[in-house]
């Protein structure tokens, strides 16, 4: 652009989006609207407004879901109409595809990026969420890398490449990138403790369970009637009966409508304490940038119910295996027209 108002609005939302939080994409998005009007014709900040939306509708502003998840697909036609080529555009339009289950057009979209821009940051961490998402961690780890060798200092690469390889079946080397995320972001980065709690939870290191409860539990990431989550399961850790019944309270409790908490955190827990049905019942929930969720080792049990066949169909997760032939490293076809996954 050579609109400097426009071009300062845009650098405003592309810092607020890296913020995370809701208040932050609130102003990001309000940022990156005023570029975009004082200059229609600006393409980046188009793209960036993509995923401010997209991020908003699925994380930090649920309620606007369907408002933001329309106007995401908007601001990328936008994105992609003015600079068809571009690595932004390309990301943008990738994004979009994958928000929509279109996984083979969103791999071509990928690797498009990647052979414009091999060591491009994004293009390598977009790509490598895109294998976490269809079940290929083993393939993700070495795109995570080149995302950490080109933005050494961001923590979003490292908290990445521990959920590849907790999801590849290597805890320790989970763990210390998970801890290297935490001391990126902030000794006490909710994120980054709520990554080291799943993975404690998988292992059954109870101390670090406990550490981890203490660091969330005084936590103000959760809206105020959703606080006293983390307090109570902290004293149910040695109680399964008690704490699968009151999971069962908090998922059909309306103050606990909240996407993370009943597509990621009841889960989690209810994996935990031995109760997989529930824990399928709200990863039917949960939201499509944690969606590779489904592949943590503490969901076997649950991947293995008649249900979860029917989420991966859902998804469009089965359509895309049989075409690819590739069926990623936990689910493979048994016959002619039936799968399993593990």
């Amino acid at each position: 652009t050579h609109n400097v108002e426009a071009f300062n609005a845009y650098q405003a939302g592309h810092s607020q989006v890296y913020q995370l939080g809701r208040e932050n994409f609130l102003q990001a998005i309000d940022s990156l609207e005023q570029a975009v009007t004082l200059d229609p014709e600006f393409a980046a900040a188009w793209c960036d407004l993509a995923f401010a939306y997209a991020a908003a509708a699925n994380i930090f502003i649920s309620e606007k879901a369907e408002e933001y998840s329309h106007k995401a697909d908007i601001a990328v036609s936008r994105a992609a109409a003015l600079a068809p080529d571009s690595l932004p555009a390309l990301s943008a339009v990738a994004q979009q595809q994958y928000m929509h289950h279109d996984w083979i057009a969103a791999e071509q979209s990928y690797k498009k990026a990647l052979a414009l821009a091999p060591r491009n940051y994004d293009a390598n961490n977009n790509f490598a969420f895109f294998l976490l998402n269809v079940g290929r961690p083993g393939e993700a780890i070495a795109y995570f890398h080149r995302a950490i060798r080109a933005e050494p200092l961001f923590f979003t690469p490292a908290q990445a490449l521990g959920s590849a390889s907790e999801l590849s079946g290597d805890p320790d080397a989970a763990l210390k990138q998970y801890e290297r995320a935490r001391d990126l972001m902030d000794e006490n980065s909710t994120l980054a403790y709520s990554l080291i709690l799943g993975l404690a939870m998988e292992t059954g290191d109870h101390t670090l369970i406990e550490t981890s409860l203490e660091k969330l539990k005084n936590d103000d990431i959760l809206p105020p009637e959703n606080r006293s989550f983390y307090p109570t399961f902290l004293t149910l850790l040695d109680k399964p009966e008690e704490a699968r019944a009151m999971l069962h309270r908090y998922y059909e409790d309306p103050a606990f409508n909240v996407p993370f908490i009943r597509g990621l955190v009841i889960p989690q827990w209810a994996a935990y304490f031995g109760d997989p049905a529930l824990a399928l019942q709200g990863t039917q929930e949960a939201n499509n940038f944690s969606m590779y969720a489904i592949w943590r080792p503490i969901f076997k049990p649950m991947r293995r119910l008649p249900g979860f066949k029917d989420l991966v169909v859902k998804l469009g997760l089965v359509e895309y295996w049989l075409k690819t032939g590739n069926w990623g490293e936990f689910c493979h076809p048994v016959g002619e027209d039936d799968f399993e996954c593990d």
